[in-house]
């Protein structure tokens, strides 16, 4: 019986050598990996390191402390970030066809603005709790109004965001993130598609939507409003690469 028992003694010593002589990262090795997770969730967690996304939680930035930030020098003006729902993200590089649309997009609106309106370019607008930097906007003039603060949500008529590669993160982000700030129009131009789709009428609360979308091809035309007056039409052919 003693000999019996001092043999059950050693057999979880002689398993966990043999775990540990297992090729791959063991479970309790994955750093931030919660008890009960699966060693193969734990070997596709280490897979990369450090994480794309932190395995703990992180704290929220308001807009004041990410103004601060900026004051302070830790982030730069001009550096691809921008603040999305307290979350300081990275801003996608623009490929050649990106760039070619967006600066045929502004010209067009450059041609008929005057001076009642302001555009930006891939410039901030400050939101409850955000600061994007959507491709172009459109908010209401004169220029000086802007000389010391971003535009906000009453004075923002419209917000293009040109999508490429990230077309998902511009809908399921974007989107509801304009809709909840109450931004009157939000283009979406898809250039996977060939298409731009057009978000109106925004409804804000705990699920925040554009309850009317209109999509148009590269072949269609476009009426254009903003505040309620008619700019004309924009034939999408023109600003497709």
């Amino acid at each position: 019986m003693i000999r019996a028992r001092a043999r059950q003694r050693q057999t979880p010593p002689r398993r966990a050598a043999s775990a540990a002589a297992m090729p791959g990262p063991a479970a309790d090795a994955t750093p931030g990996a919660a008890a009960g997770t699966s060693l193969g969730a734990a070997a596709r967690a280490a897979t990369v390191w450090p994480p794309e996304v932190p395995p703990v939680p992180v704290r929220r930035f308001s807009v004041d402390e990410y103004h601060r930030l900026l004051d302070a020098g830790i982030l730069r003006c001009g550096d691809p970030y921008e603040l999305l729902h307290g979350w300081i993200v990275p801003k996608m590089t623009a490929n050649p066809a990106h760039a070619a649309t967006l600066r045929r997009l502004n010209r067009w609106f450059q041609r008929l603005l005057g001076d009642e309106f302001v555009i930006g370019v891939q410039q901030p607008i400050a939101l409850p709790e955000s600061v994007p930097e959507p491709d172009l906007w459109i908010a209401a003039g004169p220029e000086q109004r802007y000389a010391t603060r971003h535009p906000g949500p009453r004075e923002v008529l419209l917000v293009v965001e040109v999508s490429d590669s990230r077309v998902g993160t511009d809908r399921e982000v974007k989107l509801p993130l304009y809709a909840s700030a109450k931004l009157p129009q939000y283009w979406l131009v898809d250039l996977v598609e060939r298409r731009l789709e057009v978000y109106t009428q925004p409804r804000g609360g705990r699920r925040p939507v554009y309850r009317r979308c209109v999509s148009y091809t590269a072949s269609d035309e476009l009426p254009v409003e903003l505040g309620g007056a008619s700019l004309g039409r924009l034939r999408l052919a023109e600003i497709f690469p």
